[in-house]
Formats: structure tokens, C-alpha cells, sequence
């Protein structure tokens, strides 16, 4: 028997970011506490109680090659004790557009609700393809995103377990998620996904193994946006009759309203 984690944070902001982003690994339990070992040993070494990576890199107190070179040596221990990275993301700009044209918020949910869902299938595939029956498995999330209650409530909706936030910010393992969704964010901002020659290396090693149209890391576009609502399905706003009222199955009463511009 083998007792699996999982552990994912977020990056971006539906308000004023570029994308929404849930990323994180997966791993044994055994390799986790080798991870937090590994871990702990580098930052004790730079001088460092933990790692943030927005704070990390704005930081003056190390030179930039001395960052270069802690992110290096976390990025190995990350490959070394973690199985399989998951990452999924949604566009801003592309969000928006949809959100205008179709009720996509009220019935799919807030970009991050369809980013953690989209963990949460990712999880399952690889759950089905890896474990055996005695195998067993806990998913974490660090708390404190941004329609948090929208991704519980998709979940429910789909009849899915409700995800587990975590608040304790000692988690180690939180900081090779907040690693890795600060990278992701990093080149979606710099424009460097349609370009895999110009992505930094501590980013290609994460995604390590990936394949193109990899269930385990995706990124939602325009159009992929557009066949979610369609499949939902998502009615056109402008079909919709006035005083139109929106709510999931699981929660009748909780009614649903566009917040996303």
C-alpha cells in the first residue's frame, strides 16, 4: 500500500492579473518527507525560513545570481521527490471575452473554480492510470484564493468531493506549488508559452514528461472556453429573458450572478 499527496497553490487574479493559476505535485508520503528534508536543508543554507516566490524574487537581500542558484538546487529536490506536476490556467483576457458573449460565470464558475476543477479531473485520471485499490490518496489546497467558495461549490455540483484548504502556512510542500505557479505565471506574462525555446530553465524541468494536449497541464484559450460553454451547456447572454435566475443542482437556493467583467 502506497499513501499518496497532493498539493496545489494559486497565482494570478482574476481582477487585476493575467491569468488564474492552480498548480502543484504529486507524490508519496515518503517522498514528501525527503522533499521537506532536501527542502529545508537549502533554504537553512541561504538563510531563508521559507519561500515565496513573489517575495523571493523582488527581494534585495540575495544577488540575483545567488537566487538563481537557490531556485536550481529547489527545482532538482522537486524533481527528485515528486511524481507528477499538474497545472491548469485560465486566461484573463479570454475569460473576459466569453464571460461577455455567454452566462459562463453563473453555470461553469470564476476562473478559478474551472481551474481547480480542471485539478481535480487531471487528479482522477491519474489516480485511475497509478494506484492500486490499497493505495490511498489526500489532496491539499492553500487557502485564501479568491472564489474558494465557487470551486467548492463546482465540486459539489459534480458531485465530487469537496476540496481540502489548508491554512498552515508551514506546509513545506506548498512552496514547490507556489514555485511552480509563480513560473507558470511568469511565462504567461512574458508571452513565453507559444515559444518553448524561450522558457526559463527552472520551467521546463518542471513540466518535465509533459506531452502536448497533456490532460495534467492545461491552458485554457478562447475557444476552449467557448466548447466548455457549449458542452455545459452555457446559454448566450443575449438569449437570456429578463430577470433570468441561475443555480446549481446541489445548491437550489444559492443563487448564481456574474461578478467578472
Amino acid at each position: 500500500m502506497t499513501d499518496y499527496a497532493a498539493y496545489f497553490d494559486d497565482s494570478g487574479h482574476p481582477d487585476n492579473q493575467e491569468a488564474v493559476i492552480a498548480a502543484g505535485f504529486v507524490a508519496s508520503r515518503e517522498q514528501w518527507q525527503e522533499f521537506e528534508r532536501e527542502w529545508k536543508e537549502v533554504l537553512d543554507h541561504a538563510g531563508l525560513d521559507h519561500l515565496h516566490m513573489r517575495v523571493f524574487q523582488h527581494s534585495k537581500d540575495l544577488p540575483f545570481h545567488q537566487k538563481e542558484a537557490i531556485l536550481r538546487r529547489l527545482v532538482k529536490i522537486i524533481e527528485r521527490n515528486t511524481i507528477r506536476p499538474i497545472a491548469h490556467i485560465v486566461l484573463m483576457k479570454e475569460y473576459a471575452a466569453v464571460n461577455e458573449k455567454y452566462a459562463m460565470e453563473e453555470v461553469l464558475g470564476a476562473p478559478y473554480a474551472i481551474a481547480g476543477r480542471s485539478v481535480a479531473r487531471s487528479l482522477n485520471l491519474w489516480r485511475v492510470a497509478n494506484m492500486a485499490p490499497s493505495d490511498t490518496f489526500s489532496v491539499y489546497f492553500e487557502d485564501g484564493s479568491k472564489h474558494k467558495g465557487d470551486f467548492i461549490d463546482a465540486m459539489q455540483r459534480d458531485q465530487l468531493e469537496p476540496p481540502t484548504f489548508v491554512k498552515n502556512k508551514d506546509v513545506i510542500a506548498f512552496q514547490a506549488a507556489d514555485l511552480f505557479a509563480w513560473e507558470m505565471l511568469y511565462a504567461i506574462r512574458h508571452n513565453l508559452l507559444s515559444d518553448g525555446h524561450a522558457l526559463r530553465p527552472e520551467f521546463k524541468k518542471l513540466v518535465r514528461g509533459i506531452q502536448p494536449n497533456d490532460p495534467h497541464i492545461g491552458v485554457y484559450y478562447e475557444k476552449d472556453l467557448i466548447n466548455a460553454c457549449e458542452k455545459a451547456p452555457a446559454p448566450l447572454r443575449e438569449s437570456l429573458q429578463p430577470n433570468t435566475v441561475f443555480a446549481h443542482h446541489s445548491s437550489p437556493k444559492k443563487l448564481r450572478k456574474r461578478t467578472i467583467k
